[in-house]
């Protein structure tokens, strides 16, 4: 679940100020949750808005990071109900609201996944800001004062002060798990956002995340074997340049799937950071370690 920097000001031509945006606007600004049947479920999913969310995603999903090819453009805050509040009739007048719009894949949004929960630590927002019957943008954006007070329990990508490592981390089977320490605000949002996303369901966690894991493992102990098979053919030098070599092509493809444009690139660059952990310790005999671990270091001081 990598940050991504959404814009909120710059939003698409669809949902900006045409006739139709005021026409919705005025059923938004009636205050009144009747008017929330009304709410159109198409004016959100233009093209202009698929492309601009495709070009900041990638096309990959808000939340696992998988490419989808169709993506469901999910609302961050439920417009029709919430989960955990069956008094609250959903925020429906952020149904048009840019920085409440994700793209997201069936798997982290259908139920049980995601859905329509919206969990949160402090006073819940039951009915949009009005000023003289207008609709004040700025006191809408995920970022305002009025939502943020809420504490959401549920992580956004596009939180300002997001980032990934403070909050998720990968163990040696794949699962994702929370970084901070247990009690801390940030633990319960790590925990909520993977238990109620379903991070670790079986197509993440076992079908991709560990084969990868075990697919480096096993590759690693190729090498090993390889280069133990060199010490006793050749010398140290021509073994240990054998392993630089090939020990790197390994590293540059990992070093090379952390960007942005990649498949689960914050899976890949915690994989890389921690590769000694993970990879070495797991597949390369206590003796052969060292000179391992001197190849990736050093790889890692060039390729940070």
């Amino acid at each position: 679940m990598r940050k991504v920097s959404k814009d909120f000001a710059l939003r698409p031509a669809s949902l900006e100020h045409d006739d139709d945006h005021n026409n919705r606007l005025r059923r938004i600004c009636k205050r009144s949750v009747i008017y929330k049947m009304r709410i159109s479920k198409t004016a959100y999913k233009k093209n202009d808005t698929k492309t601009a969310l495709n070009a900041l995603y990638h096309n990959k999903c808000a939340y696992c990071e998988i490419k989808i090819i169709e993506f469901q453009i999910e609302h961050y805050r439920p417009k029709g109900s919430v989960r955990e509040d069956g008094t609250h009739s959903g925020y429906f007048w952020l149904s048009y609201e840019w920085s409440n719009l994700l793209p997201i894949c069936g798997g982290c949004n259908e139920p049980p996944s995601k859905g329509t929960k919206f969990p949160i630590l402090g006073g819940r927002v039951y009915l949009p800001k009005i000023t003289k019957r207008k609709y004040e943008f700025s006191e809408h954006v995920h970022s305002s004062m009025v939502l943020t007070n809420e504490q959401p329990l549920l992580i956004s990508p596009e939180e300002a002060a997001y980032d990934p490592i403070n909050y998720f981390k990968f163990n040696s089977v794949g699962e994702i798990e929370p970084m901070a320490a247990v009690g801390t605000t940030e633990y319960l949002r790590a925990r909520q956002t993977i238990d109620d996303i379903r991070l670790n369901r079986q197509d993440l966690q076992l079908i991709k995340r560990q084969t990868f894991i075990d697919d480096l493992i096993k590759e690693l102990g190729r090498i090993e074997t390889i280069y133990t098979r060199n010490l006793t053919a050749h010398n140290a030098v021509v073994a240990g340049d054998n392993l630089k070599w090939s020990l790197e092509d390994v590293l540059s493809i990992l070093r090379d799937k952390r960007d942005p444009t990649h498949e689960m690139s914050f899976f890949w660059s915690f994989l890389y950071d921690n590769f000694a952990r993970l990879i070495i310790s797991r597949s390369i005999l206590v003796p052969n370690r060292p000179i391992f671990n001197l190849i990736f270091n050093n790889f890692k001081i060039h390729n940070p």
